[in-house]
């Protein structure tokens, strides 16, 4: 009987001692996912403080600024696109378009377009944001040759189809 009782007060300490490392586990696990999270929210306030800081080379005014970056959330949410890249694509087509007269709607549209038609052409999202910056240079420069205009005929075969119609 001393036996048994010794043995089941074994297995009740090894318990505690496996629930016990067991709890340490799921802190250390919280601690790391919670520094993961607010590293997360801190590369994207990042990000949302460089779009914003890029559109107010294209706007005029706080609600001209405010009206635009809503336009691009709601374009990117449209086209099932990166934020980012889109907001990118828009900025560079802005400022090459600054001296053509060309209204932000139109802009917006054009942007729009663009990352819908990147979706449609099947590139993976890297792919598709990974071209939209080359041509996104390529309006920059107020040309797509070499680089910029491979990386959207290999990656962006629709967009290179609308730009030959256009």
């Amino acid at each position: 009987a001393r036996v048994i009782k010794r043995r089941i007060d074994e297995i009740g300490v090894a318990a505690n001692n496996a629930t016990r490392g067991i709890f340490l586990l799921q802190r250390a696990l919280y601690v790391i996912g919670g520094a993961g999270i607010v590293r997360g929210f801190a590369r994207y306030a990042d990000a949302l403080t460089n779009i914003e800081n890029r559109l107010r080379l294209t706007t005029d005014s706080t609600a001209n600024l405010e009206a635009v970056q809503s336009e691009l959330f709601d374009a990117a949410r449209r086209s099932r696109s990166d934020l980012q890249a889109t907001a990118d694509v828009y900025n560079r087509i802005a400022l090459s378009a600054r001296n053509l007269g060309v209204g932000q709607q139109q802009i917006l549209d054009v942007t729009e377009t663009l990352q819908k038609a990147a979706i449609i052409s099947g590139a993976s999202a890297r792919e598709a944001n990974a071209a939209l910056i080359q041509l996104g240079q390529g309006i920059a420069s107020d040309r797509l040759s070499g680089d910029e205009l491979r990386s959207v005929l290999e990656q962006l075969p629709a967009v290179a189809d609308i730009i030959v119609d256009y």
